[in-house]
């Protein structure tokens, strides 16, 4: 029967092949409009039909070969999967691959406040104290670690950062392998490299350790469940901890998430000799507290650290109020549609191939909440089914419960490098999810949630893989003018000349004009409109910033927050700064749920127009000197 519906969607594909291919819209469109009428709107539509046409055919067709010849494929191809010299091969060309992409490319505001603030560590700082972050400390301290052996350069975090990427994709294969099959593991794997590739746009961003010990903690969890030994949960514990310590908010998801599953799990399996419903139920949070006395011993020497050497609404006012205003209030977006609007396609303004590829690039931001609903359902049907949960229900609960967890950071984050921490369960979910569909037992039961998995996988792949080829692919096979930086922190690294050039010039302005122990200050024009400044042109100039808030986030320039630009003010005239740099290009502008707050707020931008006059301009850089009185 599968056979036979494969020959059918075959020849299906094979006819809106050839029926794309022999189409005119020239003809059709003189026919239907033969007064000349709209004839070159109509002819870009049905052209755009034709296109839609032979794609969707050959995309059925090629669904429809592999589905003739997919147990010849898998039998041909299951002995070279299961190979470890290959798998050893495959682990190692992804290895070098990170590494190879460590040396392209320069992210000018996340990446250089990370490498910068590790610097200011290294030269005994103290975050929150002596520079505004709303990151836990963990980044700032291990690359701080790195810089002092390594010395501090971009090539250093990156390699450290490609490591992390390497360990996340071998976890996650290491996961899937023990709880489904090789095969699915493989699969895993490949997905969350392709995520990685494609999303994790920011070298050092604490999202990655976070997500790499996440899923260690997750690996001690599945030990936890399968073998019931009790100890593993204090190192499960820590591990949780060491998360919260680089993200405050991805290590509270993780505890949430786990303990929820902990718990149920404790109460029903492991509290036997409760003589009562009570007793079960102190009997397994006696077994959670192994659990949260691990994840406490490790957040606890940080916490007493950080109150007694900053105050406690300082740390209040980082960690938590300016990440609940900054992102929810300045930053968020809405969140993107499944499907674009059909007008500029229909206008003629949009090519359908584009419109497609749009489609394709939306679709990772829903892969999770359709995971989750079939999840659902699955479980449901499962449970009701078996009367019990299985040890097999337990693990899809636990990464159910992580992917809805770590969703949040998703909705509030804005950018696609928000979305790997939820992707990374949901992929997990994903094969386990196909592990259990593929038994005969519930192939039979589940043909329609069965077929309809299968088709999610296959648009997943397509989704991935498009999205990694136009931001990675397509950027490294057209910027043919890419030049190796002159920089002593940046040797190694190549980026387009258009991008650095005039980084270059007004860096070597500066190194030439302004001595080591005195400081400069970086901005943009109307900082309060701006996402970001370019931070990383401290790191690269190995010149220091005046002010603790060199990481300029918009919410901290507007009415509310005005004793923060006079602080910035006081700090430029303390330290006497003599230059000021200002990158007039916009990164990103604030979100449109607060734009009324930016109307003008001159504090900081009238003190540099009255005190600093222009000195030199290199491309959208911009160097003011002091005014001497």
């Amino acid at each position: 029967m599968l056979r036979f519906g494969s020959v059918k969607i075959f020849l299906i594909g094979c006819v809106l092949i050839f029926t794309g291919a022999v189409f005119s819209p020239s003809f059709v469109a003189k026919y239907l409009s033969p007064d000349g009428v709209l004839l070159e709107s109509t002819i870009e539509i049905l052209g755009n039909f034709r296109i839609v046409t032979i794609c969707f055919g050959v995309f059925i067709t090629i669904f429809g070969i592999l589905a003739i010849r997919w147990p010849v494929i898998l039998y041909k191809t299951s002995n070279l999967l299961d190979s470890k010299l290959i798998l050893a091969v495959l682990f190692l060309i992804l290895l070098l691959y990170f590494l190879a992409m460590t040396r392209v490319w320069i992210c000018s505001d996340d990446e250089g406040y990370f490498a910068y603030s590790a610097t200011r560590v290294l030269n005994g700082e103290i975050p929150y104290r002596d520079f505004w972050a709303n990151d836990g400390p963990g980044q700032f301290y291990v690359l701080a670690f790195l810089f002092r052996i390594f010395g501090p350069s971009i090539i250093t975090f990156r390699t450290y950062t490609a490591v992390v990427r390497f360990l996340i994709v071998v976890l996650v294969f290491l996961l899937v392998k023990k709880l489904t099959s090789q095969r699915l593991a493989l699969l895993s794997c490949f997905l969350v490299a392709m995520c990685i590739v494609a999303f994790d746009y920011c070298h050092v961003h604490p999202l990655t350790p976070a997500a790499l010990f996440s899923l260690f903690s997750c690996l001690c969890l599945v030990e936890f469940i399968s073998k019931k030994k009790k100890w593993i949960l204090m190192l499960a514990g820590i591990l949780t901890g060491i998360t919260a310590l680089f993200r405050q908010d991805f290590g509270t998801y993780i505890l949430l998430a786990e303990s929820a599953a902990i718990i149920p799990f404790a109460y029903i399996n492991l509290s036997q000799g409760g003589s009562c419903r009570i007793g079960k139920l102190l009997k397994s949070l006696g077994i959670y507290s192994r659990y949260l006395g691990g994840a406490l011993i490790t957040v606890l020497p940080f916490a007493v650290f950080f109150i007694y050497n900053v105050s406690i609404r300082k740390l209040f006012f980082d960690l938590v109020a300016s990440a609940i205003v900054t992102y929810p209030r300045f930053y968020r977006y809405p969140y993107p549609g499944l499907i674009p609007s059909l007008m500029p396609v229909i206008a003629g303004e949009q090519k359908v191939f584009h419109y497609a590829i749009e489609c394709l690039h939306r679709f990772p931001y829903y892969f999770p909440p359709i995971i989750f609903v079939i999840t659902v359902v699955s479980l449901f049907s499962t449970i009701r089914k078996k009367q019990n949960i299985s040890e097999r229900d337990w693990f899809i609960i636990l990464f159910f419960l992580l992917s809805v967890a770590l969703f949040n950071i998703a909705i509030h984050g804005p950018g696609p490098l928000h979305l790997l921490p939820s992707i990374v369960p949901a992929i997990i979910l994903l094969s386990l999810l196909l592990s259990n569909l593929s038994q005969k037992e519930v192939a039979k039961s589940r043909c329609a949630i069965r077929r309809f998995v299968y088709c999610l996988t296959f648009l997943v792949v397509l989704s991935f893989g498009s999205v990694l080829f136009t931001n990675t692919v397509l950027r490294l096979l057209f910027s043919t003018d890419l030049v190796r930086l002159d920089l002593n922190r940046a040797r190694g690294i190549y980026a387009p000349r258009k991008n650095v050039e005039h980084l270059q010039q007004t860096i070597r302005f500066i190194q030439g004009h302004v001595p080591e122990n005195e400081r400069i200050f970086v901005c943009s024009p109307r900082n309060q409109k701006r996402g970001v400044n370019n931070t990383m042109f401290y790191f690269l100039s190995e010149r220091q910033s005046p002010t603790k808030y060199y990481y300029l986030i918009p919410h901290m320039l507007t009415r509310r927050y005005m004793h923060i630009q006079k602080e910035i003010i006081d700090d430029l005239i303390k330290y006497k700064v003599n230059y000021i740099i200002i990158l007039s290009i916009e990164y990103f502008n604030v979100g449109p749920s607060r734009q009324e707050e930016y109307s003008r707020i001159p504090k900081l931008d009238d003190f540099i127009k009255h005190n600093y006059r222009e000195v030199k301009t290199f491309g959208n850089y911009t160097i003011f000197r002091r005014n001497f009185r």
